[in-house]
């Protein structure tokens, strides 16, 4: 006689289970009705690369089983790591308004693909198999993107993170290990994502030969068909005023700009020549390029708020005025 399975304590299994992080997807797809319907799982897993495989598996009992099974296509989204109120709301037994105020363009067979996620798997239907309670669906992998965003995870019933294990984080030459403030300071933050950005577009300039100071004032003189003075220019650039008239003699000598005469002292203004704007246009190009690649990895309306969140920061945080040396007017040079 064949011994009988120990039954398992259904709560003290799924704890143990729970050791085991996973991420957190919603499974979006279009029924034969034409209806979007939405569950969030944590289930998805990778079965093959050759052909792409991958697979989850939904409760039988769940509401939504149905359309999944009558649809030929489904998404997988993989949710980021600030999107905990998305898992909440697809996670609920009940089917309408799940999808009420939530963002998406249509996928494959009309699968939903949601706005703002880590990961996306556009999938068409396989086949499925017998899972016990659940049902397992297999799909091959028609197209996948990803945004580069941290992604949501699950571990022992909580939402978290992801974090490297301390032995394996990388220490950057002798900087110190971070604090708490230095974290979550807008200061720290601001600076080091604009150097980071920064960082990505100097080469770009290095091969067209110009300088970050000499960008900075091309750019100024480029979106002003007026001639500037220094002034101008620092109220802009804020480089201090020595920066800029340093900049500038060099700028002169290589014919991008020409200098026109002021009604006072230190009022010269300064414009660009052709061949200035013929420097300036491919690079304004190449400048918007490197801004989209950035700002891909977020949704079009995060990006917005953030470029409006730093004007409004600029407006409300006027710089601390500083005593400022008159600068020397650089030398008139034909251009």
């Amino acid at each position: 006689m064949a011994a009988r399975r120990k039954k398992f304590n259904e709560r003290a299994y799924r704890d143990a289970l729970g050791n085991f992080a996973t991420g957190v997807t919603v499974v979006t797809a279009r029924d034969p009705r034409g209806f979007h319907v939405g569950v969030t799982a944590n289930s998805f897993n990778s079965v093959s690369l050759d052909p792409p495989l991958v697979l989850w598996s939904l409760d039988r009992r769940s509401l939504s089983l149905s359309s999944f099974q009558g649809a030929d296509h489904f998404v997988i989204n993989v949710l980021a790591a600030d999107q905990v109120a998305l898992s909440r709301r697809f996670a609920r037994r009940t089917e309408g308004g799940k999808f009420e105020r939530v963002t998406f363009t249509g996928g494959r067979g009309g699968a939903p693909v949601l706005d703002g996620c880590a990961a996306h798997f556009l999938c068409r239907k396989s086949f499925t198999h017998d899972g016990g309670d659940h049902l397992i669906f297999v799909g091959e992998v028609l197209e996948y993107r990803d945004h580069g965003l941290p992604a949501l995870m699950f571990y022992r019933g909580r939402y978290a993170v992801p974090d490297p294990a301390p032995q394996l984080q990388r220490k950057a030459g002798n900087r110190l290990p971070s604090t708490r403030f230095v974290d979550d300071y807008l200061d720290y933050l601001l600076s080091h994502a604009a150097a980071c950005f920064q960082a990505q577009f100097d080469s770009m300039l290095k091969i067209a030969g110009v300088g970050r100071d000499e960008w900075g004032i091309l750019c100024t003189l480029g979106d002003h068909g007026a001639g500037l003075t220094i002034d101008n220019i620092h109220a802009v650039t804020l480089q201090h005023t020595r920066t800029i008239a340093r900049t500038l003699e060099p700028m002169l000598g290589k014919g991008w700009i020409r200098q026109g005469k002021g009604r006072g002292e230190n009022s010269a203004t300064f414009r660009l020549t052709r061949k200035g704007h013929a420097t300036l246009v491919p690079l304004l190009a190449a400048a918007k390029a490197h801004e989209s690649d950035a700002l891909s990895h977020f949704p079009d309306a995060d990006a917005r708020q953030l470029k409006q969140m730093l004007k409004a920061l600029m407006q409300t945080t006027q710089p601390v005025r500083v005593r400022k040396h008159r600068a020397p007017r650089p030398k008139s040079r034909t251009p």
